[in-house]
């Protein structure tokens, strides 16, 4: 009676533990990674780094600050609709649509100064390109390809 008693305590323990560290668990978002932007020479910067919770943009030219900013994933509203770099309206959050990550960006003054930006993949079963558009008051303000670095 007494080893049950230690057995069902300790999976108690676990399951409560498991519970209190789910955040330090969590997966990494799929777009994780180091990012080329695919017109180089629109802007200074032309790399994305995604890391943990922060993203961060920079480029070639050393004397262009790098910028970092820590970011929140939002969930999508379903059926949320937004316009892409294209003008293509999509569905956002919707069973069976394209999958889009809304990110809260902190306040800072780095980078175009808007307040989210959206991901999306562009290209159907393709997780080598990435689509960010950018936002502020919530009215899309540009929008960049990247691809996957190598």
């Amino acid at each position: 009676m007494a080893e049950r008693v230690m057995s069902c305590a300790r999976l108690v323990a676990v399951v409560a533990g498991l519970g209190c560290s789910s955040p330090v668990l969590a997966d990494p978002v799929p777009f994780a990674g180091r990012w080329l932007a695919d017109d180089q020479a629109a802007s200074p910067y032309t790399t994305l780094t995604v890391k943990g919770d922060t993203i961060a943009w920079h480029g070639r030219d050393k004397s262009v600050p790098r910028c970092v900013r820590q970011f929140a994933v939002r969930q999508e509203k379903p059926g949320t609709v937004y316009v892409n770099a294209r003008g293509t309206k999509f569905v956002a959050g919707a069973k069976g649509s394209i999958p889009t990550y809304l990110l809260q960006l902190d306040d800072g003054t780095c980078g175009s100064g808007g307040s989210a930006v959206r991901i999306n993949y562009p290209l159907i079963y393709d997780t080598q390109h990435i689509e960010l558009i950018e936002y502020a008051a919530g009215k899309p303000i540009g929008a960049r390809r990247f691809h996957r670095k190598k």
